[in-house]
């Protein structure tokens, strides 16, 4: 029975269920072995492999807060879930421990409905800005979620969301 809601999750989490269907939410995910986590993957998504590293071009504010810790990065690894939005999984050695949404150039209409999304799912949002960047922080029981929404023009805004385990921090320092 667990393994069936830890599906209906992931799937929630990947957008391929209808609104109605079940939350979104990173909190049943974090700590999940990488290989149960591809195998739920539907046939519909494409993923891929990479190591961060071998990426110079590769900027995820997650990955360089994890490697400026000085943690082995070896032990670090992502999975990349093509799409829209496409989804950075980081596994630290081997478990899940953050995800990132790149919703690229978002119609504000649809930022909109994310951020409604994500203040249902993660309570009120802490609220930072300058310019025409806005960080809005939302956090619960075992998740932090960071929203970057930069205004592109009046029409869309640049949009990446990154989601974390707060275990991430004890795990890292307990090594």
């Amino acid at each position: 029975m667990t393994r069936i809601i830890k599906i209906l999750l992931l799937l929630a989490c990947l957008n391929l269920l209808p609104d109605s269907a079940t939350a979104k939410s990173y909190e049943e995910l974090w700590e999940m072995d990488e290989n149960q986590l591809r195998k739920m993957i539907p046939g519909k998504r494409e993923f891929s492999y990479f190591d961060p590293n071998k990426q110079l071009e590769y900027k995820n504010r997650i990955f360089s807060l994890f490697t400026s810790m000085g943690i082995n990065q070896e032990y670090l690894n992502i999975m990349r879930l093509h799409g829209y939005p496409m989804i950075d999984f980081m596994f630290y050695r081997g478990k899940l421990y953050s995800a990132t949404e790149d919703w690229r150039n978002a119609k504000n209409g649809d930022l909109d409905k994310l951020k409604t999304d994500l203040q249902k799912r993660y309570g009120q949002p802490e609220t930072a800005g300058r310019d025409d960047l806005t960080i809005y922080t939302y956090k619960k029981d075992r998740t932090v979620v960071i929203l970057y929404s930069r205004k592109n023009d009046n029409l869309t805004s640049r949009c990446k969301v990154y989601y974390y385990s707060k275990k991430i921090f004890n795990r890292l320092f307990a090594e």
